[in-house]
């Protein structure tokens, strides 16, 4: 890749950036590698916040056992990436090693992220070993609901209002609707 000036620009690797934030560089920044590029994380509102604390309630206690809910914590993806989805259902096992490179389930809340979230990151995650993936877009009041991977690419996306019922295919939940998650948040 080139630099707008012409000379080359070099990507870090994902080692190089978990070696970056163990050392500290990070520290008060709130960035993830995407594509081995450093990526600026949009501020968190108060209603994002109030959802994703809600909705992370709800899974962990509806959750089997052999999984666990990880909230804006790494996650290992393809390319060289490592994003911090607002939750990711995980096998639970320990992670102190590396973080999780797979998931059942990843869930980006959104407000001002909508258009990266259903853009380059659907398409990360679709490249990468994550079953499902939901954007809940808080300004339209409404679940985009990613399911079956091939070529890395998403074959089935779906769209729900606030007042439907979604469940994830492959984890035996109950179905929870966007509009008792705003209402309780």
């Amino acid at each position: 890749m080139v630099a707008l000036d012409g000379r080359a620009r070099r990507k870090l690797r994902r080692a190089e950036y978990d070696r970056m934030v163990m050392a500290g560089l990070f520290h008060g920044e709130h960035v993830e590698l995407i594509r081995g590029e450093l990526v600026a994380m949009s501020p968190t509102g108060s209603v994002h916040s109030a959802v994703v604390t809600v909705l992370q309630e709800r899974l962990m206690a509806r959750l089997a056992p052999a999984f666990m809910v990880r909230c804006q914590q790494p996650l290992v993806c393809a390319d060289e990436s490592e994003p911090e989805p607002d939750l990711a259902i995980v096998a639970r096992r320990p992670y102190r090693e590396a973080h999780p490179a797979a998931a059942a389930l990843v869930i980006e809340v959104a407000d001002t992220s909508v258009d990266y979230d259903v853009g380059a990151k659907a398409a990360l995650y679709a490249e990468s070993a994550v079953d499902e993936y939901w954007v809940i877009d808080l300004g339209r009041g409404e679940v985009v609901v990613h399911r079956t991977r091939a070529a890395g690419r998403w074959t089935s996306i779906t769209t729900h209002a606030a007042d439907a019922a979604v469940a994830p295919a492959a984890l035996a939940l109950p179905p929870l609707t966007l509009a008792e998650l705003l209402r309780d948040a």
